[in-house]
This record gives structure tokens, C-alpha cells and sequence, in this order.
């Protein structure tokens, strides 16, 4: 005869049983099972509770993501606890306490059934959630009002208050913060461009100067192909790490196969080929300085541009004397310092009411300038120094 499934309790007894026929004591044998049988019931009421949590907290980002408030607003309302979570979405009123074990949960992680009965036989609400702010406007906390007016005193000592935090959950200082994401989205570009502008520069001028000081230098650099390449890899700041960009792999792949200028549909693969033979560098190589002059452009990631590849080979390229190397570098840099300050100037116009903008606009029109060391000026003691060649 099958006495089916046998209930826990049941169970519990029947061990106390066998027990006590095998001549142990049946008491620690039923205390025993008992105690598993509580800790396996907690496990479970944990692991339900912990379920409907997960489902609660789903539930509600779904709602914030409904919500009609900027971006930054959502971010900080998914990093709040659930229970600030649900309170700020439907703020308390002192009369709608939670209806439901599910929303119980989100004012305690741990209930047991004797807190739940309580809280919802309680009378009072701990108020609305609001954030208090200090004298800047920054964001220092969030409180119920009921707890914020227990410690006012101590607050306002620290200068602080509060404001509201309920829809449309405008959070302390979030016009602000918005104004400079808004201006840093728009400055990273350009300052992206005035560091690569700069580096440039800088290594021009280093490198004209050693062709001007240097004759072993000057025969070496003014040959152009790998060892005027390997002087710009190891002069100019941020060539390496261009060269190695992961998101330009397939646009360089790309320009490889078929090195077509963007604006003039100019093919330049002959002319890679001639330089590329003649100084006995790779395509790749031609094509690397190439794009460290689009990303003075900030234009890396569309493309290269007659002029690009022109810049490339004509440095690359040997068969000149060290003074028209020279006069090419300066060429170089003095079209791309034009450009960038031409650009400056424009979203400077086009800024204008944008007082932050402008503010950091302005500091990056400081370009260095190229200095031609043939042309240049030179004096020790305010007494000029001139360079005399010798036949």
C-alpha cells in the first residue's frame, strides 16, 4: 500500500520513530531535522524574496526608462536602492503605503511576516524622498522629508537643504552637469586636433633644426624614406599610438588596396609605388603619416584627402636639398596651422553665445608656430649669428 508523499512534518516524525526503534534518542534526532527543515525554509523564502526583487528591479528601470527626463537622470535614478527607486517615482503622499508583499520588499530586504503586518498597520510615512544640496547646488544625499525636518538644524548648520526630487526628478546641479557634457562634447574634437596640430609642429621644427645643424643628420633626413620616418615616429607625440589605433585597422585596409584621395578621386598607388621603391619603405608606412595628417584634420576615421597623401609623400620622398626639405615642412605646417585656426574661428562664431565654449575655446588657439631656420633670426647677446657655407 502506497502511503504517497509524506508532508514535512510528517517526515520529521517518522525519523523520530526509526530513532527511537534503533535505541537513539528520539528527541535530538527530531530537534535535528527540524532544524534543517527551518534552515532550508529560510533558504527558500530568501531565494523567493530575491526573485521578486530581480523582478521589481526590472520592473521599475522599465518604468524610469519611460520616464520624460535627460539621460543623466535615469543613470542616477537605476543606481539608487529599490526602495528610493520606487519613492521617487511615485513619491508618498502619507496615505498610499505599500498594498503588497512586493512592495513591502522594497522597504525591507529581510521581512518576516510579524514586521509586514506592522508596517502596514503603521499610521505615520517617513514624507516624501527629497536630495539635499550643498551651498554650490552639488548633490549630497538623499532624504525623506521627515528625517531631514528631525535634523533641519544640523543641516542648515552645514549650509545645506533640500529640493524635490520627483518628477520630473530634476536632480541637483543636472542643468549644470548637462552645460559641461555639453561643452566637453564639443571641445574634445577640436582639442583632439590642436594636440595633433601641436605635435606636429613641434616635430617639424625639431627636425628642420637638425637638418639645419646637422650635416650627418641633414644627408640622412633630407633622403627622406625610412630614416626621416623613423625620426617623425620618435619626435612627433602621438604617432605611435595613431599607428596603432584598432578602429582605423579597416579604413587603412582600405586606403591600402586602393589609395583614392576622398575629395579629388585622385588614385595615388603609383606614386606610393615610386617613393615606396625609391626609399625603401612600406605602402602601410606612406600611408600611416598620411593619416596622422587627416587626424590633424580630425578627419582619420573618413579618409585621406589629396592633400594628405601629397604631405606624406613629399616628405617621404628623397632627391631635393636639405633647404627645400625644410621649405616643404614649413609648407606642411603652415597650411595645417591655418586650417586649424580657420576652424577655430568658425565655431568660435558659430559659439558665441556659449560663453564656457568660448572660455575654452580660446585656449587652444595657442599653436605653436614652425620656425624656418634659414629664414630665422638667431642672436647670442643680442648679437646676430649668421651661418656661412662653405664652398
Amino acid at each position: 500500500m502506497s502511503l504517497g508523499k509524506l508532508s514535512p512534518e510528517a517526515g520529521v516524525a517518522l525519523l523520530g520513530l526509526g530513532s527511537a526503534l534503533r535505541g537513539q534518542d528520539p528527541a535530538q534526532a527530531v530537534l535535528g531535522a527540524q532544524r534543517v527543515l527551518e534552515q532550508r525554509r529560510l533558504q527558500e523564502e530568501q531565494e523567493e524574496q530575491k526573485r521578486q526583487q530581480e523582478e521589481l528591479r526590472k520592473k521599475i528601470n522599465e518604468q524610469i526608462d519611460l520616464q520624460d527626463i535627460p539621460e543623466s537622470q535615469k543613470v542616477l535614478l537605476k543606481q539608487m536602492s529599490l526602495k528610493d527607486q520606487y519613492s521617487a517615482l511615485y513619491p508618498s503622499t502619507g496615505k498610499n503605503l505599500p498594498n503588497s508583499y512586493q512592495e513591502y520588499l522594497l522597504t525591507d530586504p529581510t521581512p518576516s511576516q510579524a514586521e509586514y503586518s506592522a508596517f502596514l498597520d503603521r499610521n505615520q510615512s517617513p514624507g516624501t524622498l527629497l536630495q539635499v544640496i550643498d551651498k554650490e547646488g552639488n548633490f549630497v544625499q538623499n532624504i525623506y522629508s521627515k528625517d531631514f525636518k528631525n535634523n533641519e538644524d544640523e543641516f542648515k548648520k552645514q549650509g545645506y537643504r533640500v529640493t524635490s526630487i520627483a518628477a520630473p526628478l530634476e536632480a541637483a546641479g543636472v542643468k549644470e552637469q548637462q552645460d559641461r557634457e555639453k561643452v566637453s562634447k564639443k571641445i574634445e574634437p577640436i582639442k583632439s586636433k590642436y594636440l595633433t596640430n601641436s605635435n606636429l609642429v613641434r616635430g617639424f621644427n625639431k627636425m628642420a633644426e637638425t637638418i639645419y645643424e646637422s650635416p650627418e643628420a641633414s644627408a640622412s633626413l633630407v633622403a627622406g624614406g625610412a630614416n626621416a620616418l623613423k625620426f617623425i615616429e620618435q619626435n612627433i607625440e602621438g604617432f605611435a599610438d595613431l599607428v596603432d589605433r584598432d578602429d582605423l585597422i579597416d579604413i587603412k585596409e582600405t586606403f591600402n588596396n586602393s589609395p583614392i584621395a576622398v575629395d579629388t578621386n585622385r588614385d595615388f598607388t603609383e606614386e606610393i609605388s615610386r617613393v615606396s621603391q625609391a626609399s625603401n619603405i612600406q605602402r602601410s608606412q606612406i600611408l600611416d603619416l598620411a593619416f596622422l595628417f587627416a587626424a590633424a584634420r580630425g578627419q582619420e576615421g573618413r579618409g585621406l584627402s589629396d592633400r594628405d597623401f601629397q604631405n606624406a609623400l613629399n616628405i617621404l620622398q628623397g632627391g631635393i636639398g636639405a633647404e627645400q626639405k625644410i621649405a616643404i615642412l614649413e609648407d606642411v605646417a603652415l597650411r595645417l596651422r591655418e586650417d586649424y585656426l580657420f576652424e577655430v574661428d568658425i565655431e568660435e562664431r558659430l559659439g558665441a553665445e556659449d560663453e564656457e565654449f568660448v572660455n575654452q575655446l580660446n585656449k587652444l588657439k595657442d599653436i605653436p608656430v614652425f620656425v624656418n631656420p634659414y629664414r630665422a633670426v638667431k642672436t647670442t647677446n643680442d648679437v646676430e649669428r649668421i651661418r656661412i657655407k662653405l664652398n
